[in-house]
């Protein structure tokens, strides 16, 4: 027997409901893996960079940059995961840089998680770098007290490198989705025969 139109709106009335409910729990599940995504890799960065503080303490000045800008160089290029350091003092002078010549690069006083970092104790900030021209996710942890602090130490990774680590995640969770999909079709088939 032909399925008549009475068929026809069920199945699609519930293909629908199904349909949004799936796409509002991926939508619900992509944010939430973005953001524990950010916070992991925040806190990633700010323990590589609150490691380095012992080392570098009571070292933060212009006597020290060579021995301050091979650290970030040894240190940045051991991380597999392809962090950048960089070594700076309170007022901004770039001590030590894991991929760049600090002796060519400008002050770093005005950067947003640098001054974060020497007033609450470590700051955040996405942005380019015009340096490596490309975007990066950076951590700031202050070295010192707050009345008197020593400079900060910085981190940095690649957005794009972090993309390509989501992007298997966000792959799986379309793949179930598409599964899910198929199955709440079949649902609603069924659904719309027992009506």
């Amino acid at each position: 027997m032909k399925p008549g139109r009475y068929f026809w709106k069920l199945f699609l009335g519930n293909a629908a409901l199904m349909a949004l409910a799936l796409g509002a729990c991926v939508w619900v599940t992509l944010g939430q893996f973005s953001r524990f995504q950010d916070e992991d890799l925040t806190a990633h960065l700010k323990s590589v960079a609150a490691a380095l503080d012992p080392t570098v303490r009571d070292r933060l000045d212009a006597a020290h940059a060579v021995e301050l800008d091979a650290l970030a160089k040894a240190v940045g290029t051991s991380e597999a995961q392809g962090v950048r350091i960089m070594i700076v003092a309170a007022d901004g002078t770039v001590l030590g840089d894991s991929q760049h010549d600090p002796a060519t690069m400008e002050s770093h006083a005005d950067r947003p998680e640098i001054r974060q970092a020497l007033r609450e104790g470590w700051g955040a900030a996405t942005r380019w770098s015009y340096t490596l021209s490309q975007e990066l996710k950076y951590v700031a942890v202050r070295v010192g007290p707050a009345e008197a602090p020593q400079g900060v130490i910085r981190a940095a990774m690649a957005v794009r490198t972090i993309g390509a680590r989501a992007r298997s995640a966000r792959g799986l969770v379309w793949t179930i989705t598409l599964v899910a999909l198929l199955a709440a079709a079949v649902l609603a088939v069924g659904l719309a025969l027992l009506w």
